[in-house]
């Protein structure tokens, strides 16, 4: 049973199993973390001391393709099937489909990872994922893209995420980061051009 000091709220995604936050007893929250358990691993959600926050890494692209929304969507909205237009991804397979699939990537240069597909939303041309394996040297990784009508014949992917570097700079995973989904843009607007 939970202490004063802690409460333990359980989700409703079998997957997950508690999320654990823990404040001081003075009533101050002087501290608060928050825990998440995924697949048997611990990582941290949101952390706070002394009415400071510690903020995830984030990486957030927002680019113009000359094409219909619908169009470029419908390239990328099959989880499955990211390695067709993601350059870092060499290889992509789903398990399932819909929200709860499971997508395992052979990255370039020997990386792995497993990702699952956490909310999808048709109808605004968006999804969320979450990796919940991986080889790259991060934790708490999710994600969102989405494609936004600008135009009659151009559109607006948005592709943001958030992690926890560990034992590399924030900076360097950061650019990785970035310049991947500037990969799979570039390569979204070669393939609508040809």
């Amino acid at each position: 049973m939970p202490t004063p000091t802690q409460s333990v709220i359980q989700s409703k995604n079998a997957l997950i199993d508690t999320w654990t936050v823990t404040t001081v007893a003075s009533g101050r929250k002087l501290a608060k973390l928050a825990l998440r358990h995924l697949d048997g691993g611990v990582t941290p959600a949101t952390m706070r001391h002394e009415n400071r926050e510690t903020t995830m890494a984030n990486v957030t692209i927002s680019e113009a393709i000359a094409a219909p929304a619908e169009q470029v969507w419908a390239l990328i909205r099959d989880f499955g099937s990211i390695a067709d237009w993601l350059p870092a991804a060499e290889a992509s397979e789903a398990d399932g489909s819909g929200v709860g699939a499971i997508r395992s990537l052979a990255l370039a240069g020997g990386a792995s990872a497993r990702e699952r597909l956490e909310v999808f939303d048709d109808a605004a041309r968006s999804y969320t994922y979450t990796v919940i394996d991986s080889t790259l040297p991060m934790t708490g990784y999710r994600a969102t893209i989405r494609v936004e009508d600008a135009g009659a014949e151009t559109c607006t992917l948005h592709w943001s995420s958030a992690f926890d570097p560990v034992g590399v700079p924030e900076a360097e995973l950061a650019k990785q980061i970035e310049d991947s989904y500037l990969g799979g843009v570039a390569s979204l607007r070669e393939r609508l051009a040809g």
